[in-house]
Formats: structure tokens, sequence, C-alpha cells
């Protein structure tokens, strides 16, 4: 998923690997499933990043189940929920 510039905004189950880019903007995803279900990782330029509503750094990752989502952000606010 390519966003441009602007929020999105995605609620789902996602298995296997999963990319999310957004060039200006902020991006929620609320993951279905557990932690144990997902590795996520951060890479963002300028802004913040959320992994269950707790900050961290701009780039990291968290989990090491078997669905990957990878996120890059230029510039905004990135968040990700799991469960």
């Amino acid at each position: 998923m390519q966003c441009g510039a602007g929020a999105t905004q995605v609620k789902a189950a996602l298995t296997g690997s999963s990319r999310v880019g957004a060039a200006v903007g902020a991006v929620d995803i609320q993951l279905e499933g557990s932690e144990s279900d997902y590795t996520v990782a951060f890479q963002m330029g300028l802004g913040a990043c959320y992994y269950n509503n707790e900050k961290i750094a701009r780039g990291g990752s968290f989990g090491s189940g078997p669905n990957r989502v990878d996120l890059s952000g230029g510039l905004g606010v990135m968040r990700v929920t799991v469960g």
C-alpha cells in the first residue's frame, strides 16, 4: 500500500509479507490477531512512530511472528496496534 499525502487507516488481519509506505501524513494500522502473529518493522524520516500505543524510535523491529509488515514514511505519524 502506498500513500502520497493524507491519512490512511487500515483494520485487517494481514498474512505473508506486506509493505506500507507514506510520504507525508498519518498511517493508522490495526492488526487483528495477536502480537505473536506479526513482525512489524518501522523506518521513518521525520515524525513519530507508535507500536501498541507506545512511542518508539523512528526505526526498529518488533515481534518475531510469521507475518511481516514493513512500514516506511517520510514525514508524519505511524501507528500500529495489534490485537
